[in-house]
C-alpha cells in the first residue's frame, strides 16, 4: 500500500508520492490497454464502464446513456454503442484518450 510519506533506507530517501510523473503515466497507459482488451473481447458496457469509470462520464457527457445505473449497459457492447449512435470508433477512442489525459493532469 502506497503512502505519501518518504522513507530512508540505508541513507537513500525513497518517496512514495503518487504524483511522481513516471508513475502517473504508467497507470493511464495501462488503463487504456485494459479498456481496449475489454472492447476487443466484446464485454458489456457495464463491465467496461465498471473498469474505466471515466469512460462512463465521457459517454454521458456525449449524450450516451451508459452510466452504471442504466440497465441497458448489461446487454450492449462498445461496438453496439458506436453503431447505435453512428460514431466512428477510432475517432471516438482518440477523443476519449485526450479527455482522459486532460482529467488526469
Amino acid at each position: 500500500m502506497a503512502s505519501d510519506a518518504a522513507s530512508t533506507h540505508e541513507g537513500v530517501s525513497v518517496s512514495d508520492d503518487a504524483s511522481d510523473n513516471t508513475r502517473a503515466e504508467a497507470p493511464a497507459a495501462a488503463s487504456i490497454d485494459a479498456l481496449m482488451r475489454l472492447i476487443n473481447e466484446q464485454k458489456s458496457m457495464h463491465e467496461i464502464v465498471s473498469a474505466e469509470p471515466s469512460l462512463g462520464k465521457f459517454l454521458v457527457s456525449k449524450g450516451l446513456p451508459f452510466s452504471l445505473s442504466n440497465p441497458i449497459t448489461e446487454c450492449v457492447t462498445f461496438d453496439d454503442a458506436m453503431a447505435l449512435h453512428d460514431f466512428d470508433k477510432d475517432a471516438f477512442l482518440r477523443e476519449y484518450r485526450q479527455y482522459k489525459s486532460q482529467i488526469e493532469s
